[in-house]
Formats: structure tokens, sequence, C-alpha cells
């Protein structure tokens, strides 16, 4: 699952600190120091303060870890590899590092960096300055 790899590649860059399971809704905690991210394809208003915009343009968004929201717009055009549309790994990549407090890099290696380029990203990796980021953010040596 595309979306499985994404976590499990920040889940990696963190040494194992942070950990992510497949969770069905009966299945959340609540009152704990777990934190529950919502994945939803959707299309125009749908149920949050950011609407979608349709075809091109916004193509996802997500809260940072007070939210817990990673939202994708239905009306992209999706494929896993780029080739025939977005690159889902790399836009959920960069979303959940959102969801998990990150802001945007100035480096355009990084997957935090603002902007989807059209040049597919084979190696799916994470770059120095998203891993930098996200162990300083979490206190991670």
């Amino acid at each position: 699952n595309v979306l499985q790899q994404a976590f499990e590649k920040w889940s990696n860059s963190s040494r194992g600190a942070l950990l992510f399971k497949d969770l069905s809704p009966s299945d959340r905690t609540t009152g704990t120091t777990d934190a529950n991210f919502d994945v939803l394809f959707a299309k125009y208003a749908h149920g949050d303060k950011e609407s979608f915009d349709g075809f091109g343009g916004i193509v996802a968004h997500s809260g940072y870890p007070i939210e817990g929201i990673i939202h994708f717009d239905g009306s992209e055009y999706w494929s896993i590899d780029g080739r025939n549309g977005l690159d889902l790994r790399y836009v959920a990549l960069h979303e959940i590092g959102h969801a998990l407090g990150l802001r945007h890099s100035n480096d355009p290696k990084a997957i935090m960096h603002p902007y989807y380029s059209d040049q597919l990203k084979e190696d799916f990796e994470l770059a120095e300055d998203d891993i930098m980021g996200i162990r300083k953010l979490y206190g991670i040596s």
C-alpha cells in the first residue's frame, strides 16, 4: 500500500521512534499520547475548513499534529509512479510530513519543498533536510 510505505519512510527516518498502524475507526485511541490521522480522498467541500478546487491547483492538504488530517483531492489523476498522473507516493510523503509537524523546506531536493515537481521521484526517498527536520522536531539523535 502506497500510504503505508510513506508512513514507513517517516518511521525509518525517526530510527523507529515514530510507529504507525492502520486502524479501523473502532480501534482508535483517545486520551493517550497516541495520535490518529484520518486519510481521505474527497472533492470540493468535504467537511473541513479547506475545500478542494477541482482538477489542478490544490492537490492535497493536511493539518499539523493537533488536527490529524491528511486529505487528497479526488478530482486529480493519481498514480503510484507519477507517469500517468500525480505521484501519490510523493504527495503522501509530503503531507504526512506536515501532519507530523514539519513545515516547508527551502531545499529543492527535500520532500517538504513546497512545490510539486513533474520530475519523477524514482527513488521515493526522504532528503537529508527532511530526516534532520523530523529528528529535531521529535528529539531524536
